[in-house]
């Protein structure tokens, strides 16, 4: 067995700095005796050993990533991944996933001991729509570190500006020249980004002076998939249709273009003009839509970052970090200037149905 004390000899410093150089304490010397150390630690075939210094620590060095196991109350991205990995090997740090049902996560014999269960020091919780309250107050209740993603809260969480978004998408049409522009949403409101982005293009629209044009369910509840594209016709026959749409996501802004397109021979780029949101250009349909991106890696490398603050202070809150998203132009949407534009109005949302 290779020891710290025979390291210590070979590179010529203490034993006690080698143990803080190959744990997690390296930051607080100098490069050359970290580079020192490594060669030495490398020569002479030293490999760590995780359960001692999860011993010596009292941490395991990995962090949990807690999945709900119904998928559309767990959605995490590629990119998203991507970053949390990256977050943590930096800090020499492994993950652990877990996908728990509700009557786990609400069980109070089982969440004081979750950390313990997944052998984790913390607590990535990407669990983002109809959280249980239960499970919330467990975790808070028993001060397990814990950083939530794509959740919207005051403390101990990392999301993406939605509100933000939702004026940016509206923001840019009106630089266009557009007045007629409606907020269209097929996929219902589970999200607190549903609300969020339609309160950012309704308050865009009440700076620009311009009347409103809400499209979607009264209840939240979610458009079936093949009623769509006729709604979608529904509203663009009228005479005075909306020129422009901030479609809620891709699922909406398809089915406007095919409506659009396919149905009344309108040309989307020219005729109407389409800005959504997703994790990359939506392209799907044939045409690149412009696009608000959401900074899913950005918000995985701050979920890890605010977790190892977590981690070392369990009871103190951290305030929630809000992320700005990104438009990226595709082939949807142009200058248009209506002849008969005209701001002003009643600022009341006027609801297609």
């Amino acid at each position: 067995m290779i020891t710290v004390e025979k390291i210590a000899e070979v590179a010529g410093v203490s034993p006690a700095t080698v143990s803080h150089v190959l744990g997690r304490r390296s930051h607080l010397y100098r490069p050359e005796t970290r580079q020192r150390i490594a060669q030495a630690a490398q020569a002479l075939g030293y490999r760590p050993s995780a359960s001692a210094r999860a011993m010596r620590s009292g941490r395991t060095g990995a962090v949990g990533l807690l999945l709900s196991t119904e998928p559309h109350r767990s959605s995490l991205f590629e990119n998203e991944l991507m970053g949390i990995y990256d977050g943590l090997a930096e800090r020499d740090l492994r993950l652990t996933v877990a996908r728990l049902p509700d009557e786990k996560l609400t069980n109070e014999g089982f969440v004081p001991k979750i950390l313990r269960e997944w052998s984790s020091d913390g607590l990535l919780i990407n669990y983002n729509a109809m959280i249980p309250q239960a499970m919330v107050d467990l975790i808070e209740q028993y001060n397990i570190p814990s950083i939530w993603m794509n959740s919207k809260r005051p403390t101990d969480a990392v999301y993406p500006d939605e509100f933000a978004a939702g004026r940016q998408a509206t923001e840019h049409l009106l630089s266009l020249g557009h007045r007629r522009i409606a907020w269209a949403n097929y996929s219902g409101g589970e999200h607190f980004s549903a609300s969020d982005r339609r309160d950012g293009y309704l308050d865009a629209m009440q700076q620009a002076g311009l009347s409103p044009q809400v499209i979607e369910s009264e209840t939240g509840a979610k458009i079936d998939r093949a009623e769509r594209i006729a709604l979608s016709r529904q509203w663009m026959e009228a005479s005075d249709r909306p020129t422009a749409v901030v479609a809620y996501a891709k699922s909406t802004a398809v089915p406007i273009l095919l409506a659009a397109e396919a149905k009344l021979g309108l040309r989307v780029g020219r005729d109407l003009s389409i800005v959504t949101y997703d994790n990359r250009l939506s392209d799907e349909s044939g045409m690149a839509l412009d696009t608000i991106i959401m900074p899913e890696y950005d918000l995985g490398r701050a979920a890890v970052e605010m977790l190892i603050q977590k981690i070392e202070a369990p009871r103190e809150p951290i305030p929630s970090r809000c992320l700005p998203l990104s438009l990226e132009r595709g082939a949807s949407s142009s200058k248009f200037m209506p002849p008969d534009v005209c701001p002003g109005g009643s600022l009341e949302p006027k609801r297609t149905f």
